[in-house]
């Protein structure tokens, strides 16, 4: 699910984003930006509704570990957090800066880590207190401890996309006045949605292609 939504994101992004800056389309380049954001928010919105809401089917029939379920539903939410947080980054990779991106790495892994290995370990007990309240034979500790460690993924890449967004929200300033500038020189037309949509589509379709394949193989497996 993550590769189908955000894994080739920031590469298509940061090649197209780069391609219109280098001949001064400032506004085009956002408009490549907004396309790619909206692309990124169905996907991921998607895509993170079919793995919550279809999490009881794809652990029990797919994974065949019914309990998985809760790990699954903590996890889907992370989907769309990931797709929007790739569009931020290969905006900034397109402009030529991979600080955002690395600093935004950093804290994601570290808030990952920390969050892992602390909700694990609370909600392993918890499960244990409910598997012994209920007298059940059941793994809630390992389900529960599961859904904690996947809390810790959720919660990195959230965190990584609140800093992307204050590095964003203080740049912007600075590129609307860039646009302004373009627009008064009379820059190139407006590109169309439609194809930046084609365009970022059969940059991504290539990428998209391979990674599904090579992810599948494990599954089939």
């Amino acid at each position: 699910a993550l590769t189908l939504t955000s894994y080739s994101l920031p590469l298509a992004v940061s090649k197209l984003v780069s391609a219109r800056l280098a001949t001064g389309q400032y506004k085009n380049a956002y408009r490549v930006f907004r396309g790619a954001m909206t692309f990124a928010i169905a996907a991921g919105g998607i895509v993170g509704a079919i793995i919550f809401f279809g999490a009881d089917f794809i652990a029990s029939n797919l994974m065949a570990m019914k309990m998985s379920t809760l790990a699954l539903r903590v996890l889907a939410p992370c989907i769309l957090i990931v797709a929007i947080l790739g569009v931020f980054r290969g905006f900034f990779q397109g402009m030529g800066t991979m600080i955002p991106s690395a600093v935004s790495q950093i804290i994601e892994q570290i808030v990952n880590a920390v969050v892992s290995v602390g909700a694990a370990y609370v909600l392993f007990a918890y499960g244990k207190r409910i598997a012994t309240v209920l007298g059940s034979k059941e793994h809630y500790d390992a389900a529960y401890g599961a859904a904690g460690g996947t809390l810790g993924t959720s919660a990195g890449a959230f965190f990584g996309l609140v800093f992307i967004l204050f590095v964003f929200s203080m740049f912007m300033p600075k590129y609307k006045k860039m646009m302004k500038r373009e627009r008064k020189i009379g820059h190139k037309e407006p590109e169309s949605y439609r194809n930046i949509f084609r365009i970022l589509i059969g940059t991504i379709v290539p990428v998209l292609l391979s990674t599904t394949i090579y992810n599948l193989v494990s599954i089939v497996d």
